[in-house]
C-alpha cells in the first residue's frame, strides 16, 4: 500500500530519488485537492455557470441533430423520390461534409464549453477566493472537457447528431454511386421501319 511504501526503511544510496518521489506525490495530492475543490466550486457556488456550462453542450448537441436531419431530407428527395436529379451531385457533397460535421459538433463543443465555464468561474465573484492558478485553469479545464463529451453524447441529444450525421454522409456517398432512384435509365430502343424500295424501270 501506500502508506506501507512511504514507511518502509529505504537504503542511503536512493535518499535522493526517494526524496523526489515523495514530493511529487505530495503535489500531485495537493493539485488533485485544489481539482476538487474547483468542481465543487462549479458545483455549488457557481450555479449559474453550470447551467451555462450545460446548456452549451446541449446547443452543440442540438445543432448537429438538426443539421443532419435537413441534410437527411435534402438528399432523399432525388435519391429516393427521383426529384432535383439535375442538382444531386452538388446535394451529395453538402450531405457528405454537413453529416461529417453533424457527427463532430458534441465534440466540438465540449472543450468550447468547458473553456466558458473555466473563465465564469475564476474570473467571477462566484470563486471563494478568485485566484485560480494556470495549472488549476488548464486541469479544471480537462476534466470539464472530458466529462463534457461524455454528457454531449448521451444526455445532450450527441448521440441523434451522430446518428443522423452517419445517415447524411451515407446517402450522399449513394448519390455519387447513383443507387436507387439516381441509377440510369435506359432509353426505349428504337426500331427502324423497314424501307420498300420501287423497282427501277
Amino acid at each position: 500500500s501506500l502508506l506501507s511504501h512511504l514507511a518502509a526503511p529505504r537504503p542511503a544510496t536512493c535518499a535522493s530519488p526517494c526524496r523526489v518521489e515523495v514530493i511529487t506525490m505530495a503535489a500531485s495530492a495537493k493539485m488533485m485537492g485544489l481539482l476538487v475543490a474547483s468542481l465543487l466550486g462549479v458545483a455549488v457556488a457557481c450555479e449559474d455557470v453550470g447551467n451555462v456550462y450545460l446548456a452549451s453542450l446541449l446547443i452543440f448537441g442540438l445543432l448537429g441533430g438538426v443539421l443532419g436531419g435537413v441534410v437527411v431530407v435534402l438528399s432523399s428527395v432525388p435519391l429516393c423520390c427521383g426529384v432535383m436529379k439535375g442538382a444531386a451531385r452538388p446535394i451529395a457533397v453538402v450531405s457528405i461534409i454537413v453529416g461529417v460535421l453533424a457527427c463532430v459538433l458534441p465534440l466540438i463543443g465540449a472543450p468550447i464549453a468547458a473553456g466558458g465555464a473555466v473563465t465564469a468561474v475564476c474570473d467571477s465573484d462566484c470563486y471563494t477566493d478568485n485566484s485560480c492558478t494556470e495549472d488549476q485553469k488548464q486541469a479544471l479545464h480537462q476534466v470539464l472537457s472530458a466529462y463534457g463529451v461524455i454528457f454531449a453524447y448521451t444526455l445532450a441529444w450527441g448521440w441523434l447528431a451522430l446518428i443522423l450525421g452517419i445517415v447524411a454522409a451515407s446517402l450522399g456517398c449513394c448519390i455519387l454511386c447513383k443507387c436507387c432512384q439516381m441509377k440510369d435509365t435506359a432509353l426505349p430502343a428504337t426500331t427502324t421501319p423497314p424501307v420498300i424500295g420501287q423497282p427501277v424501270a
